[in-house]
């Protein structure tokens, strides 16, 4: 590939911020570190991979979590039922 020209990593450097806008030795690593627009493009795909990685591991936490958050809500519910249960039979007790 062809070496990049100072406008191309000025408009490359501009569009790479988007990636994490707080990680300014992310972006000046990535552009300084890249003489030609071939290592500029593996460093990005390189990260690229590391984000769907990332992506694909909140994805099975939050599954999990989503799950959990179900079996939770269906013990709160059998809990306020066995409440109610006790209840209305110490109501039927003092009644009786």
């Amino acid at each position: 590939m062809k070496p990049l020209d100072l406008i191309s990593i000025a408009t490359i450097r501009e569009t790479v911020r988007a990636i994490d806008p707080d990680d300014d030795d992310l972006l000046l690593g990535m552009i300084e570190g890249s003489t030609d627009a071939g290592e500029l493009l593996d460093a990005l795909l390189e990260r690229q991979a590391t984000v769907l990685a990332y992506v694909a591991g909140n994805k099975g936490s939050i599954d999990k979590l989503q799950k959990r958050n179900a079996r939770l809500i269906r013990q709160d519910e059998a809990t306020k039922a066995g409440m109610l249960k006790v209840l209305e039979a110490g109501l039927a007790i003092d009644r009786g």
